[in-house]
């Protein structure tokens, strides 16, 4: 398994695990015809759009070649306390799970948010989505408020977890 930064090349793959991994994770969260209406297309021109967004960055998690993960990070979107970054996607391909892809993934986000001079980061996830609540937790995540957020016409509570040194969980995770 190989931890690299993205190219433009990576987008259709990263659109193709993030559709495929929506709609394993969400399954029982998210409406069902919601996640049966995601297309590879349209997550891939958001892709397209959030890769060329200055001061973000994403990682991919690959393996012969195959891209079976990935990780968003940037400066905050909206101030939730004094959280200056964010951890705005981070998904890893059903049957690819729970091999440290994701673990990787977020110690690679956070190396290189310490490096932009970043001090804490923010992630947002599905008050339901206890998978990645666990995957949070067990990496230090706090949890640091609640808001409702809307996918398709349906309203999801999402709650956020928060490290307030950046710096801190690079290190940790980097052992």
């Amino acid at each position: 398994m190989t931890i690299r930064p993205a190219a433009e090349a990576d987008i259709p793959a990263i659109a193709r695990v993030h559709v495929d991994t929506w709609r394993a994770a969400y399954a029982g969260i998210v409406d069902a015809a919601h996640l049966a209406s995601l297309s590879y297309e349209s997550f891939e021109k958001r892709r397209r759009e959030r890769f060329v967004t200055p001061g973000t960055k994403t990682f991919v998690a690959e393996a012969d070649g195959a891209v079976f993960g990935f990780a968003v990070a940037g400066p905050i979107r909206e101030l939730h306390g004094a959280y200056d970054a964010e951890l705005y996607a981070i998904y890893v391909r059903p049957g690819a799970a729970r091999h440290g892809a994701g673990k990787r993934l977020l110690a690679a986000s956070a190396a290189w948010l310490t490096e932009e001079k970043r001090r804490s980061m923010l992630v947002w996830v599905l008050r339901d989505n206890l998978a990645g609540r666990r995957f949070y937790e067990k990496h230090g995540g706090v949890l640091d408020g609640t808001t409702l957020g809307k996918i398709g016409a349906q309203e999801l509570e999402e709650v956020a977890y928060g490290w307030p040194d950046v710096a801190a969980l690079a290190a940790r995770l980097s052992t």
